[in-house]
């Protein structure tokens, strides 16, 4: 198994982050902090926002796709300096984060259910696979690696959509 000895890995999932530990990195940035999350929440539905399962998925979304650019312009300017700079898009992660978005545990399994028909392998992935992914993106495996957007998600991003 890669080591992540002294590197730095960038996550933005707490699940992922804690089955990261496991690779040894010095430090583990996450940016999800529940506190923050609890206090952007009430503020909005304090002004007036109607709380919905899955309202924001748009912004959501965009904020992926920005987070896609960003690797690009980011690999072409850090290279010169020998900084590699990867993504990982995953697809549906078995997490809690579908709980934050107010499916109650009695759905997800429903939901997993009916998510394994959008996923080439006909599953959700565990989030070990994308920790390992991660892991060998900033290992020494991938040294030659860079720019790259690296989709674990089942082929999830590759299923027509009808």
């Amino acid at each position: 198994m890669a080591s992540l000895k002294d590197k730095v890995v960038i996550i933005t999932g707490a699940a992922t982050a804690l089955h990261m530990i496991k690779f040894q990195p010095r430090l583990v940035i996450t940016g999800r902090v529940k506190s923050r999350l609890d206090a952007v929440e009430e503020s909005l539905l304090a002004a007036g926002l109607k709380q919905d399962r899955f309202q924001g998925h748009a912004s959501y979304s965009i904020s992926k796709a920005a987070l896609d650019q960003f690797t690009g312009i980011l690999a072409n300017e850090m290279g010169e300096h020998g900084v590699r700079v990867n993504s990982v898009n995953p697809g549906v992660i078995r997490t809690g984060i579908y709980l934050k978005f107010g499916m109650s545990e009695e759905e997800f399994p429903k939901f997993s259910e009916d998510q394994k028909r959008t996923h080439a392998l006909g599953r959700v992935g565990e989030p070990d696979e994308v920790a390992k992914a991660i892991t060998f993106l900033a290992s020494d495996q991938a040294s030659f690696t860079s720019g790259q957007i690296l989709y674990v998600d089942g082929g999830h991003h590759k299923r027509p959509i009808i």
